[in-house]
């Protein structure tokens, strides 16, 4: 994130010039923190588990995954062994 006040604050320090606004201005810059990739929770399908759905999202291109915190969560019901699933049925309703 460049400004074009960010430029000239840099520009003057290489010259070692620059007046005291500047350098708080200046300081500022170098005090600020990177900002936290988003944090996205992703829930499998049906009869799946969420080791399963990481590895499908393996496959993404690698410039994607660096910019996001993916969060894979098994569902609370088990279907099969190993496989889960965020619903169930009891007595024809789901629940």
């Amino acid at each position: 994130m460049t400004s074009t006040s960010n430029i000239s604050i840099i520009e003057d320090r290489r010259r070692g010039s620059f007046t005291r606004s500047k350098k708080a201005k200046y300081k500022d810059i170098q005090k600020m923190e990177i900002p936290k990739k988003p944090r996205f929770l992703c829930f499998h399908g049906h009869a799946s588990n969420a080791a399963r759905l990481e590895e499908q999202c393996s496959n993404w291109p690698d410039y994607v995954l660096e910019k996001m915190d993916l969060v894979f969560i098994d569902g609370p019901f088990t279907v099969e062994d190993g496989l889960y699933d965020w619903f169930t049925m009891v007595k024809n309703r789901y629940t």
